[in-house]
């Protein structure tokens, strides 16, 4: 009976990272797109430090 207990433990072992490496690709896109709502997010901001910066001026 034990070989059964330890049997699971193993293949739920071997199911885990199994999915960790075929998923790998789909991780490196998810940091790839924060890179770029990051990027986006301090654009955005870099324009309106322009644009007050624009209507301050005398």
């Amino acid at each position: 009976m034990h070989w059964i207990f330890w049997g699971s433990i193993i293949a739920f072992l071997v199911v885990i990272n199994l999915v960790d490496f075929l998923t790998w690709r789909k991780y490196n896109f998810i940091d790839q797109e924060k890179s770029l709502n990051r990027n986006a997010v301090e654009a955005d901001a870099l324009q309106e430090v322009r644009r007050i910066d624009h209507h301050n001026m005398p």
